[in-house]
């Protein structure tokens, strides 16, 4: 266990960065006995923020270091991944470039007829970095992403036919859940495979 003598926010940080680095240990860092650690200024601000459940837990190969809850989230409730599927489908991208099946410097256009190729329309300088860094230019995230409704195929041609780029592409990072859609995409049309995160990250029983 470690123990630090400064803010507790900065320990908070510190042991989120360390989760990520499992072979560091608290010894390299000269820290020791985590449970003298005063959390209450951390409860207070997850208490004070404004989402009515929540839960938090921090810990590593040693055990539970920290966790705390408001409302009525535990550490057993079942909760919809959200924007933190964005972090798996990075990895599963990053994969396939390791693979062979796709590259930075690919276009929409070089897997989809319909894209269009025209240099002087913005969306044909749209790459797979650009995705990655949020910097498409699209800023408006399209119904069919979040309805379940939609095939993806269809999805994919209803954000080409509806959706216009705010800004000209690699120039201005904005946050939407687009970018990596059509990085989705990209995936599925080089691969032939559906990437419903259950059935990538969970093997076969």
């Amino acid at each position: 266990m470690c123990s630090f003598s400064s803010s507790p926010l900065l320990l908070l940080l510190l042991l989120l960065t360390l989760s990520l680095i499992p072979e560091t240990s608290c010894a390299l860092l000269g820290l020791s006995n985590q449970k003298s650690v005063d959390w209450s200024q951390v409860d207070g601000i997850i208490d004070s923020y404004n989402i009515s459940n929540i839960y938090v837990r921090i810990s590593d190969d040693t055990g539970i270091l920290y966790e705390h809850s408001k409302g009525t989230t535990t550490a057993s409730s079942l909760m919809n991944v959200a924007s933190a599927s964005k972090w798996f489908l990075s990895t599963i991208l990053h994969d396939l470039m390791e693979q062979g099946y796709l590259r930075l410097t690919n276009k929409m256009q070089d897997f989809f007829d319909f894209w269009t190729n025209d240099p002087s329309d913005p969306r044909s300088q749209i790459t797979l970095q650009h995705m990655f860094s949020f910097t498409t230019g699209y800023s408006v995230d399209d119904n069919c992403i979040s309805v379940g409704s939609y095939s993806e195929y269809a999805c994919l041609q209803e954000i080409y036919a509806n959706q216009t780029l705010t800004y000209t592409p690699g120039t201005t990072f904005y946050y939407a859940a687009t970018h990596l859609y059509l990085a989705k995409m990209m995936a599925t049309n080089s691969t032939g495979l559906s990437y419903d995160l259950p059935t990538v990250l969970v093997p076969p029983l």
